[in-house]
């Protein structure tokens, strides 16, 4: 985890804990690019929180199994790994390119009906290419049923009970399924889409799939960057409360860079025709005349 992970893990943990209502433990799975300062960082921000991080380290020995899965890191599927390090009942796992708007309670309390999982349907599958949406098919998995993994109710006690272990199912999956689009995605789809309940779509909001980011103001989510992320580019209103966000971490000051993705969005605006045109650009640029971060 290295400057930039750190950066994005305190954005999750300080959304999550803005709004729980209960304590909220972080465990995180890092390696050695996890910085003595950015661990210091994270922890200082966890107290002033009055809250906790649990750390586990994955050293080159625990992970020895873990396939090459191309542009994906070994770092994204230390997730699967929470079964062998955690002892209690459940855990939440969240994705680093999310911001939490609402109480995790809610998510932590949903029912999950005896399954294994509970996750959202990915909302943008049917604007994928069609070639991977084949790929998707082809495994034998129900494109309706299809969840993301970003945000993920893991039922520990049904894995235990049941003699499941992620990643050494994962590894055997990828030796049969090596080009999959989605490695640990497509795995826990493959293995355990008829064992996972689908859960409310607020859970796991892509903000890239929202007509009108105005209702998320209202309608409190989990929201999800999965495509375009908030320190790459303006979206939509949502990217200003990443940035927000940013402001309650040791990492504020680089809030002043949302503040030039924003700017740059709003010349695009501001100087297309089609703001003037139509009604979802014109509403856009109202809006990002009157962003402000505080």
């Amino acid at each position: 985890m290295g400057g930039d992970y750190a950066r994005h893990a305190a954005v999750v943990m300080a959304s999550v804990w803005t709004h729980a209502s209960r304590p909220v433990c972080f465990h995180v799975l890092h390696d050695d690019t996890l910085t003595g300062l950015n661990r210091q960082l994270l922890g200082q921000m966890a107290a002033d929180f009055g809250r906790q991080i649990c750390w586990h380290r994955m050293d080159s020995q625990t992970v020895r199994d873990l396939p090459h899965c191309g542009a994906f890191t070994k770092g994204s599927l230390y997730r699967l790994y929470l079964p062998r390090l955690l002892e209690g009942d459940k855990v939440l796992y969240l994705d680093c390119d999310v911001v939490c708007e609402l109480d995790i309670a809610e998510l932590w309390d949903a029912p999950l009906g005896g399954l294994a999982l509970g996750a959202v349907r990915e909302q943008g599958i049917h604007g994928w290419p069609v070639a991977v949406k084949r790929k998707v098919a082809l495994l034998g998995l129900k494109l309706d049923e299809y969840f993301n993994s970003g945000v993920l109710a893991i039922d520990l006690r049904w894995l235990r009970d049941n003699g499941r272990d992620l990643a050494a199912e994962f590894a055997a999956f990828q030796l049969n399924h090596p080009a999959d689009p989605f490695p640990d995605q497509d795995f826990l789809n493959w293995t355990y889409q008829s064992r996972c309940c689908l859960l409310p779509e607020k859970f796991n909001r892509m903000v890239s799939c929202l007509e009108n980011a105005t209702e998320s103001a209202t309608q409190p989510a989990i929201l999800h960057f999965s495509g375009n992320k908030p320190w790459q580019r303006y979206e939509n209103q949502c990217t200003a409360k990443y940035w927000q966000v940013m402001l309650k971490t040791p990492w504020r000051r680089e809030a002043a860079k949302g503040l030039e993705v924003i700017n740059a969005e709003r010349e695009r605006i501001l100087t297309s025709s089609c703001w003037r045109l139509t009604t979802p650009y014109r509403r856009c640029g109202d809006w990002l005349k009157q962003t402000k971060l505080r």
